[in-house]
C-alpha cells in the first residue's frame, strides 16, 4: 500500500472532530454554515470530502482550509486535550520529521554556548563556591584532574549510588547539597571511564553522562547558562560514545531546557523535536523510550507557547497526552518524568506561557500532584509557581501570594532560584496593595528580591 502524506490541516480537523463527537457529515454542515456566515457563499462540501481529506485523498483548497482553520479556532485551547490515541497518529508528525532534518546537527556537533544569558547569577555565596567548584572540572582544571585520576579505584555500585543520590537531590529541590555533591562525582565517573574496559565502561559512561545532565540542571538553576550548555553538551557526547539513543535524547532534552529560559526558542524547538524523531523508530521498545519522546514534546510546547504559536503548542500538547495515555501511569527514572500527572502539569504552564490565565486555573483543578512520588518536589513547586502565576494574569494579587507562600513551604530553595517566582515577585511589589498581600515584602526578602 502506498504511503499517504496527511496534511497536517486535516489531521486538526479529525482532532477536533473527536474532541467535539462529531461525524464527518456533521464536520462538513459546520463548514458549510461558516461559509454562509463568513462570506455569503453556499459550498457543496459533504462527508465523503472531509474523509477524503482526512486519508490524504485529496488535499484542501486554500478556501477550504480558511474555512477549517476558523473551525479550528472556534475550540480554543481544548485542542489540547483532543484524543490522538493510535500509533499512526503519533507516527507521522510532519513536525518531528521536519524539525530533524535541520535540528539533527544539535546532536551531533558540539553546541555553542548562549551568546548572551537570560538569567542573571546567583548572589547566594555558597552556590556561586559550587559553581566555581564545577567549572574547575568542567574545564578541566581542577586539581584532580591536573595530578591525574589514576589513584582513584573504581567502582561501578558505588558510583550508580552517587548518580542515584545526585538524581534525588535534584528532584527534591536541594540544590546546594547537590552542587557541593556534583564536582567530585563528575572526576570519579570520569576516573571510572577511562579506567574500565568492556561492559563495565559503557555503564560508567552511562552514568557519566547523567552527571554531567544533573549538573547543568544544577548550573542553569543558578544562573549560568553558558556552563549549564558545555556540561549539557558533555552528556550528548558521552551518550553518543555509547551509542545509546535513549541516552542521547535524554542529553538533549537537558540541553533543550537551558535554550529554554536563555530565550533561545527556536533552538530549544529544534533540540527537543530532533530528538523525539530520533526516538520514533522504538517507541514501543520500552516504556522510558515512550516516556522521553513525550518529555520532549513537552519541552517543544514550552518553547512553541513562549513564541505565541497556539496553535502548534496544542498539536505537541496532543501528541504528548496521547504517550501519556498510551503509558497509563506516570513513568520515573534518571532519563525522565513523564505521564498523565505530569502533562497535565505541563497544560496549566502551556497555558500561563500563552497568557491565558483562566485556562491555566481551570487546568489546575484537573490536575491531582499527589499522584507523583512524594520525594518530585520540584515538579510539585513548579506546579505551585505555575498556578500562583496564573492568579496574577487574573488580577488576584492575594491568590498569587498565598500560593506562592505554600510553595515556599513546600521547596524554599526552588522559589528562591526560580526565575519565574522571582519575576512573579517583582511583579506583585510593582503593583502592591499591603492590605491585600500582607506577607508579600516578608517573601520578597527572603528570596532577594529587593521591594
Amino acid at each position: 500500500m502506498a504511503h499517504v502524506e496527511i496534511d497536517l490541516l486535516a489531521a486538526r480537523l479529525r482532532v477536533h472532530r473527536d474532541l467535539w463527537d462529531l461525524t464527518q457529515d456533521q464536520a462538513a454542515e459546520e463548514l458549510a454554515r461558516l461559509a454562509w456566515e463568513r462570506n455569503g457563499v453556499r459550498v457543496g462540501v459533504d462527508g465523503s470530502m472531509v474523509s477524503k481529506w482526512e486519508r490524504g485523498a485529496k488535499r484542501l483548497s486554500k478556501s477550504y482550509r480558511q474555512l477549517v482553520r476558523a473551525l479550528l479556532d472556534s475550540t480554543g485551547q481544548q485542542l489540547g486535550d483532543a484524543r490522538l490515541e493510535t500509533d499512526e497518529d503519533m507516527k507521522r508528525r510532519q513536525l518531528l520529521t521536519g524539525a530533524a532534518a535541520v535540528g539533527t546537527g544539535l546532536l551531533v556537533d558540539r553546541v555553542a554556548p548562549p551568546a548572551a544569558a537570560a538569567l542573571l547569577p546567583t548572589q547566594d555565596p555558597a552556590a556561586q563556591a559550587a559553581v566555581a567548584a564545577i567549572r574547575r572540572v568542567l574545564l578541566g582544571y581542577d586539581a584532580r584532574l591536573l595530578v591525574g585520576t589514576g589513584s582513584l579505584e573504581p567502582n561501578v555500585r558505588s558510583l550508580t549510588e552517587r548518580v542515584q543520590e545526585a538524581w534525588q537531590l535534584r528532584q527534591r529541590s536541594q540544590y546546594l547539597t547537590l552542587g557541593e555533591l556534583l564536582p567530585g562525582l563528575i572526576v570519579e565517573a570520569q576516573a571510572a571511564a577511562e579506567g574500565m574496559s568492556g561492559d563495565d565502561r559503557l555503564v560508567a559512561l552511562r552514568l557519566l553522562a547523567h552527571a554531567y545532565n544533573a549538573t547543568s540542571s544544577v548550573l542553569n538553576r543558578f544562573g549560568d547558562p553558558q556552563l549549564a550548555v558545555i556540561a549539557a553538551d558533555r552528556a550528548i557526547q558521552t551518550a553518543k560514545a555509547v551509542d545509546e539513543p535513549l541516552l542521547v535524547a535524554a542529553s538533549a532534552y537537558r540541553l533543550a531546557n537551558v535554550f529554554l529560559p536563555a530565550g533561545r526558542l527556536i533552538e530549544a524547538k529544534e533540540t527537543a523535536t530532533s530528538a523525539a524523531a530520533l526516538l520514533e523508530p522504538g517507541l514501543d521498545s520500552s516504556d522510558a523510550q515512550l516516556a522521553t519522546w513525550g518529555g520532549l514534546l513537552l519541552t517543544a510546547a514550552l518553547a512553541t507557547a513562549r513564541r505565541g504559536e497556539w496553535g502548534e503548542t496544542w498539536e505537541l500538547m496532543g501528541e504528548a497526552k496521547a504517550a501519556a495515555r498510551r503509558l497509563g501511569a506516570d513513568h520515573v527514572d534518571l532519563h525522565t518524568i513523564f505521564g498523565p500527572t505530569n502533562v497535565a502539569i505541563h497544560g496549566v504552564q502551556v497555558a500561563i506561557e500563552l497568557g491565558d490565565g483562566k485556562e491555566a486555573l481551570r487546568r489546575a483543578t484537573q490536575v491531582d500532584a499527589a499522584r507523583l512520588p512524594p520525594y518530585l518536589v520540584e515538579r510539585r513547586t513548579h506546579f505551585l509557581i505555575d498556578v500562583a502565576r496564573g492568579h496574577r494574569q487574573r488580577a488576584d494579587a492575594a491568590a498569587s501570594v498565598a500560593t506562592l507562600l505554600q510553595a515556599e513551604e513546600v521547596a524554599p530553595e526552588e522559589v528562591r532560584d526560580n526565575p519565574a517566582a522571582r519575576n512573579l515577585i517583582a511583579e506583585l511589589l510593582r503593583r502592591e496593595r499591603r492590605a491585600a498581600t500582607p506577607q508579600l515584602r516578608e517573601l520578597a526578602a527572603r528570596v532577594g528580591v529587593p521591594a
